[in-house]
């Protein structure tokens, strides 16, 4: 629950872009890792507006598994 005006920070990885994500999220999952969406720093991003969400900050960071940050307000 957010307070009036509050932010959501919501990090998450978004490796399913790529076959080597994709590749690394199989390898997760087999080493006992539970993975419930697959996204794409795109898709989680348009996922947070259409459930009511403003994203007021993001940046997506590649590495080893590419991950995307987001700070976001609910909808007036």
């Amino acid at each position: 629950m957010l307070k009036p005006g509050g932010i959501l920070i919501a990090p998450t990885f978004t490796a399913a872009g790529s076959l080597s994500g994709r590749m690394r999220i199989r390898f997760m999952e087999l080493s006992g890792f539970k993975v419930f969406y697959k996204w794409t720093p795109q898709g989680y991003l348009d996922f947070l507006e259409e459930n009511g969400f403003e994203i007021v900050r993001r940046k997506t960071f590649d590495g080893g598994l590419k991950l995307t940050y987001a700070e976001a307000r609910v909808k007036p």
